[in-house]
């Protein structure tokens, strides 16, 4: 129901985005505005539908996917707090507590963009229970999809922990040179990381065949 209704705004707006590129532009740009439009329009049916058939998820695994996120949002915050505030509870040098403060604000990004859009999608009903056995398999991906992107979150918060050393490596600061700004970068980076992680991992995916292609032209 929630699809069709999505679907006749969506048309409604088509209508008026066509009438006012109708008046608003020469005659000689209007068919390619207006296949454009329907180009649009197509698209955004597309992805409604889609939504509507691969978002399965059970209530009781909805619930455990809160509980999931709301532990690691408190993991995290609890470890950030004990980043900044390091020098309080133990003598650590700066490498191990930036390590330590990335993952948890890494933590801390991917939960609350994830946690947002699993609510998001339960309350606009995008996600649905499972009827049939296709449905069970759907929602086991969709299940393990929420599941494993905080993993991905800390794989690459730990990424730019690496790449900042390397960058101090590379200019031979010493480890008793470095000083709190080294974990308030990390932390800083590696919660944008955590929020895009989705995001991230598709550039990576993008660069590394673009890395392999270009290396499999060289050799051959």
């Amino acid at each position: 129901m929630i699809v069709i209704i999505e679907v006749c705004f969506i048309f409604m707006c088509s209508y008026w985005l066509g009438f006012l590129n109708y008046r608003s532009f020469p005659q000689s740009e209007l068919k390619r505005i207006g296949n454009y439009d329907v180009v649009i329009f197509l698209f955004s049916i597309a992805v409604l539908i889609m939504e509507d058939t691969y978002f399965k998820l059970s209530r009781r695994k909805i619930k455990v996917l809160f509980v999931y996120f709301s532990f690691l949002l408190l993991i995290g915050l609890i470890s950030s707090l004990f980043a900044l505030n390091y020098e309080l509870f133990c003598k650590l040098n700066i490498t191990i507590v930036s390590l330590i403060g990335g993952i948890a604000t890494s933590l801390m990004g991917s939960t609350v963009f994830y946690m947002r859009k699993l609510y998001k999608s339960a309350i606009t009903s995008i996600v649905t229970a499972p009827s049939t056995e296709d449905d069970k398999t759907k929602e086991t991906g969709l299940f393990f999809y929420y599941l494993f992107r905080p993993v991905f979150a800390i794989t690459f918060s730990i990424l730019i922990h690496i790449a900042l050393k390397a960058s101090v490596a590379i200019i031979t600061v010493k480890e008793s040179n470095l000083d709190s700004g080294m974990i308030y970068l990390t932390m800083l980076l590696s919660f944008f990381i955590g929020f895009s992680a989705g995001d991230v991992l598709h550039k990576l995916e993008k660069a590394s065949k673009e890395i392999a292609n270009k290396s499999i032209e060289k050799l051959t």
